[in-house]
């Protein structure tokens, strides 16, 4: 191989080379202030934090740098358009400088770097991306909502390759469960096709939203995801699975339908396995009881669920209610990331971030089209936006012509009622008499 020339290629500090596989030339001669035309190699030191280092110096100008020799080989030979600040090693080799193994990054690129490669030195680090109730549909209205959810799965793609982290889905990623259009197949054909050219995994459990038939415990449902997992290989379908990774053991439990076995079923999940190095998490698709909906409905209870028996895990991720929320110390429910409903209006929803100590923390995804309620159609905005016109609030007074009135005992009260309602029952009667009676009394 031809010898290189040297010159001189160093910024700021003429008389200094740096070569393309790290090492520096000096040309000054030793003991005197001047230079010569013979480039000789300087020794480099070691710092602490694993970096390579070396001292430049031009006497008669009393300047001195100590330079980082990665840094050196970059400004020479790695263009940087885009004036990223940060040198980084490919291999993560700090004492590998040649000009192949380091690139420029910026800061974000950099922790995002060192987050895939388990290197920041702290406990708490990214482990999963966690979404739920996609909704894949050709909706007939504002059907910008399909475009929505394949948007938020390329994006979401994207940061589980950025992190080397997988995604949990936890049900629901269609919406039509008898059926799916020959434009929708195709649609989901062409966008899937482009996630599967990616290095990632979406773990999924099938909701309600996905299958036809009635779910049973052990009976792995026929489901939409269940069908495209057999096709694209980024999509895992986890319905009555358990998935190990690292010390983490995911248990997939998919909708069941009025949860007949569902108890039974989870007690018999062994979570003892790697105790207690390993935690245990469950991903669910059902409803739980003090969880809000976008609408304001709260679920007061939940058939055929023994509650009790969940505390057996570290974590439950759990899908079906459209809000995000967290309803226990170790309980989620995930939500939708994206407004599908009017009742969302006003929401926040997005993805969660599970982390290695088991935290979750919460993103909202705000660019994406909204439901907006208007009072008249010249409010309407050419924007993308899902507006609905809603009829103004009336200020006229409304005459009431009942003759309910405060004179009136209980009994009377509640038989007016139920005689408005045509019930004759009289222990119904006897009943509201009794809960009128009581009310009163406690206000």
């Amino acid at each position: 191989m031809a010898k290189r020339e040297m010159i001189d290629n160093i910024r700021d500090f003429p008389g200094y080379h740096i070569s393309r596989e790290g090492v520096v030339y000096s040309r000054w001669i030793k003991g005197k202030h001047t230079l010569g035309n013979k480039y000789n190699p300087l020794k480099a030191y070691t710092r602490s934090n694993g970096y390579k280092q070396v001292v430049l110096k031009i006497r008669s100008q009393n300047k001195i740098r100590r330079a980082y020799i990665h840094r050196l080989v970059a400004e020479a030979y790695i263009p940087n358009p885009l004036f990223k600040p940060i040198v980084g090693h490919l291999d993560n080799n700090r004492a590998n400088n040649n000009v192949l193994n380091l690139c420029w990054y910026t800061a974000q690129e950099n922790t995002n770097q060192a987050m895939k490669e388990d290197r920041l030195g702290c406990k708490k680090r990214p482990k999963f991306i966690v979404i739920s109730d996609l909704h894949i549909n050709d909706w007939g209205k504002w059907p910008s909502r399909l475009d929505s959810a394949f948007k938020i799965l390329d994006y979401i793609s994207d940061m589980s390759v950025d992190l080397n982290i997988p995604v949990l889905h936890c049900g629901d990623l269609f919406h039509r469960p008898e059926s799916i259009s020959a434009e929708l197949f195709d649609r989901v054909q062409y966008e899937f096709n482009l996630l599967d050219q990616k290095d990632w995994t979406l773990y999924s459990i099938s909701g309600n939203h996905c299958c036809n038939h009635i779910n049973r415990i052990n009976e792995k449902p026929s489901s939409w995801v269940s069908r495209f997992a057999n096709t694209f290989k980024f999509l895992k379908c986890i319905d009555f699975d358990r998935l190990h990774i690292g010390k983490f053991y995911i248990h997939g439990v998919p909708y069941i339908d009025h949860n007949i076995g569902l108890s039974e079923y989870l007690k018999k999940i062994n979570v003892n396995i790697g105790k207690s190095r390993s935690k245990h998490i469950l991903m669910l698709h059902t409803d739980y009881p003090g969880a809000s909906d976008n609408d304001g409905r709260v679920i007061d209870s939940v058939e055929n669920l023994n509650l009790n028996i969940l505390n057996k895990f570290d974590l439950v991720l759990c899908g079906h209610i459209h809000k995000p929320q967290r309803l226990g110390k170790k309980m989620y429910m995930i939500g939708c990331p994206y407004q599908q409903r009017r009742t969302d209006n006003g929401s926040k929803l997005g993805y969660w971030i599970l982390y290695s100590d088991l935290s979750m923390k919460f993103k909202e995804l705000t660019d994406y089209p909204k439901f907006i309620d208007v009072y008249d159609e010249s409010e309407i905005k050419e924007d993308g936006n899902y507006y609905t016109v809603i009829p103004k609030l009336s200020s006229k007074s409304v005459e009431t012509k009942h003759k309910i009135t405060k004179q009136l005992t209980k009994k009377q009260l509640a038989r007016r009622y139920m005689r408005q309602q045509g019930d004759k029952d009289k222990t119904r009667l006897n009943l509201l008499t009794h809960i009128l009676t009581k009310s009163e009394k406690l206000c």
